[in-house]
């Protein structure tokens, strides 16, 4: 889900490096003139990395998606998202992942803060290439950790972000220690720590709790109540943090993976649906909600809004 753990894409990488990305279509099935559809590599920070862009008008607003444990893209084919009819939707695969995995990246390069600089040169880059200002943010497990920090280093240049299946609990001690442990063993070894002691002591300082109030676009928090990997309460207090209008919706009963494990994902507002509205809700330049949100097991939403 992050650093080394990004390396679970390895498993699938000539699934990866072979696909070619399918072009916009229009509803009889024919590849639209218009259309973007595209795997580029780039110069990211010294090491050679990959994406995807797929969208059926380029002149739609940019949507990057930071994946977690493993890319994203190749499940696209089988579970499509639509996402391409409203945005040019990049997925980048991270340093180490996928189409960006080389064994000659350093192993001191796999940080925290390494991330962090390569989305932001991926912005920039995109940014110049598609002829954009600004970009919109979409980020799930893993890549929330990074997504956020990234959105506050953006500052302007971001016009919202939205993460999903979260990673907010300062040190991510329940990722590490209640994951299987060849999980936390992949850190270490992609960390270069061969002391477990010495590793805990390294994760203390992953938080997003002193970056918070930077983040100055609006976000969308989507959490499982039960979220074994990171506790609820840090997702509240995280939210309690952020200063721009943010909207955190829980679903009872469910984990770090929300869809399947409650009804309440069942039965009320699918998640992801509900995340690109979201999105579209901002390119309309509709007022952002600033409130927290409750789905229960009937799929009933109660909202209680955030002191301004």
């Amino acid at each position: 889900m992050l650093l080394g753990a990004i390396l679970v894409g390895v498993g699938v990488l000539g699934l990866l490096r072979r696909r070619t990305p399918k072009s916009a279509r229009d509803e009889d099935g024919r590849p639209l003139r218009s259309g973007v559809a595209v795997k580029v590599f780039a110069d990211i920070n010294g090491v050679r990395q990959g994406m995807f862009i797929q969208g059926e008008d380029p002149a739609r607003p940019v949507l990057l998606c930071l994946h977690g444990g493993l890319p994203e893209y190749f499940l696209t084919e089988r579970y499509p998202t639509g996402l391409e009819a409203d945005f040019t939707v990049v997925w980048w695969e991270q340093r180490g992942a996928g189409l960006s995995y080389s064994p000659d990246i350093p192993a001191e390069t796999m940080t925290s803060e390494q991330f962090i600089a390569d989305t932001l040169a991926v912005t920039d880059y995109l940014r110049r290439r598609l002829g954009k200002d600004k970009i919109y943010l979409m980020a799930h497990s893993g890549g929330t950790f990074f997504g956020l920090q990234a959105a506050a280093a953006l500052g302007d240049a971001i016009r919202g972000a939205a993460v999903s299946f979260v990673c907010h609990e300062p040190g991510l001690t329940s990722l590490m220690n209640r994951s299987a442990p060849s999980f936390k063993m992949r850190f270490m070894y992609m960390s270069g720590y061969d002391d477990e002691n010495e590793f805990d002591r390294f994760m203390e300082k992953f938080s997003l709790m002193p970056i918070a109030d930077g983040i100055k676009c609006p976000v969308l928090i989507q959490a499982g109540e039960d979220d074994e990997l990171s506790p609820l309460e840090f997702s509240d207090e995280l939210a309690g943090k952020i200063r721009a209008p943010k909207k955190l919706v829980i679903y009872e009963g469910e984990r770090h993976a929300i869809g399947g494990n409650n009804l309440s994902s069942a039965l009320g507002e699918n998640w992801f649906t509900m995340l690109a509205d979201w999105c579209l809700d901002r390119i309309e330049g509709k007022p952002a909600p600033n409130e927290r949100v409750f789905i229960n097991s009937l799929g009933q939403a109660a909202a209680e809004p955030y002191a301004r």
